[in-house]
């Protein structure tokens, strides 16, 4: 739901004892991101965290760009067609 870049930003907050992942780390593929920054701190990482920090960090909309509030958006109209 998030670029890669916006994940990057809460997963580095998250993480402190990890060295900042830098998006050139990150393959610009399809591929998911969090299976890229599990092979670069070498193991599996708790997926909960960066969410719980996320709310935590109260940020607003200003905060995700135009594309990660498109599908969160599509996706909650999706959900309430499902519902209604």
């Amino acid at each position: 739901m998030f670029t890669k870049e916006e994940y990057l930003k809460i997963f580095n907050e998250t993480y402190k004892e990890y060295d900042d992942i830098q998006l050139l780390n990150i393959k610009q593929s399809d591929e998911r991101i969090i299976p890229q920054i599990n092979q670069i701190v070498g193991k599996e990482f708790n997926h909960y965290k960066p969410a719980n920090k996320l709310a935590q960090m109260g940020v607003d909309k200003t905060f995700f760009s135009s594309e990660t509030l498109t599908r969160f958006e599509d996706m909650f109209n999706a959900l309430n067609e499902l519902i209604n």
